[in-house]
């Protein structure tokens, strides 16, 4: 680093280096003293990773120095800046970076911030707040919102029931970088008007790079529903968040039959029950899947039907295994319940077993 005194009293400052094997460069101008007791300074930062600025004052004071600067930058390509920092996944887009730094030299904290993520996908991430001590980097108060673009499934996904996609989550981050704490998280999905309308709250106990250099969530919990009774309760762990690998999840699934079964029927109709079992979710075979679903209606005496399934790859939408037993015994009662009603199946009142197996 070289700085340079100049006549006015001012200082010029250049510095160029290597960081993580890229170059980079530190410059700018430190401005005279004012009254003997505060200096304005402009800085920038160029890395290959990050383009920063930083612009602000610098306060002695006999009980210490403190410092009040705002920080700006931005970072033209996600996937360069995770390679050259060390953290493993695939992302393309680019951020812009906002935020206060001001404080004690000793207890500096982060105020105002503003972290904007726009990805190639058209998804957008936002993280807004502070971190109460920036020099020890606990009391995290992060707020983080998502907005995700939506894509139509592939054509051979045709059941309603899985063809619920993200629109968008937000969360808290709290704790500490070496114990991150996710709190009050909820995600709002494609459902309309069903307990899966919105998952949460989700709270992790720790958000964690490990020595492989993935950031990964655990003791993971995932809520839908009446907090007291939810419909939706996941439990597990993403050790790969990033690329949404080294997944295993379990829960427990109680919502309304009519809801599994997307069908046109009135309102609050407890004659169909509820729609209960149990799943996995892993990609310990190289792809995301649902492993086993295995659940059933309850409470009902229109109808009998149990359901076991397995998704072997859920991005690919196809290729799953589907085994059912349903059991209707009464057309009549059933069709009562039904917006489409037809004279054929009116006349009917029989038992009706069926079975299906394997469709892919």
């Amino acid at each position: 680093m070289v700085s340079k005194a100049r006549d006015d009293g001012s200082i010029g400052v250049d510095a160029k280096g290597r960081m993580n094997g890229e170059p980079w460069k530190f410059g700018g101008d430190v401005k005279p003293r004012v009254d003997g007791q505060k200096r304005t300074f402009d800085f920038s930062v160029e890395h290959p990773g990050l383009v920063a600025a930083l612009s602000g004052d610098y306060a002695f004071g006999s009980a210490g120095d403190a410092i009040d600067l705002k920080v700006t930058a931005e970072v033209p390509s996600l996937a360069q800046s995770l390679k050259i920092y060390g953290i493993k996944g695939e992302l393309n887009g680019s951020s812009d970076i906002s935020g206060r730094i001001s404080g004690p030299l000793e207890a500096l904290k982060l105020s105002d911030l503003e972290f904007t993520t726009n990805f190639e996908s058209g998804d957008v991430y936002t993280l807004s707040g502070g971190i109460n001590d920036l020099t020890a980097m606990t009391g995290l108060d992060l707020a983080l919102n998502g907005k995700i673009k939506q894509h139509d499934p592939p054509d051979s996904q045709v059941w309603p029931f899985l063809k619920i996609g993200i629109a968008g989550f937000s969360g808290k981050l709290k704790g500490s970088v070496d114990g991150v704490l996710v709190r009050d998280l909820t995600i709002d999905t494609t459902a309309i008007d069903t307990t899966l309308s919105s998952l949460g709250p989700i709270t992790a106990e720790r958000l964690y790079k490990d020595k492989e250099g993935r950031l990964g969530l655990y003791d993971l919990v995932i809520l839908a529903g009446d907090t007291d009774h939810p419909g939706l309760r996941i439990t597990g762990d993403v050790k790969d968040i990033i690329d949404f690998k080294g997944v295993h999840l379990k829960g427990v699934v109680d919502i309304p039959t009519t809801e599994f079964l997307d069908l046109a029927v009135k309102k609050e109709v407890a004659g169909l029950g509820h729609f209960a079992g149990d799943f996995e979710v892993s990609d310990a075979d190289g792809s995301l899947g649902l492993e086993a679903l295995s659940a059933k209606v309850t409470d009902s005496k229109l109808l009998a039907l149990s359901v076991d399934l397995s998704y072997d790859d859920v991005k690919a939408g196809d290729d799953f295994d589907l085994a059912t037993q349903l059991d209707i015994p009464s057309f009549e009662a059933w069709l009562r319940l039904s917006t489409r009603r037809s004279p054929m199946w009116a006349k009917s009142n029989s038992t009706a077993p069926c079975r299906a197996a394997r469709i892919g």
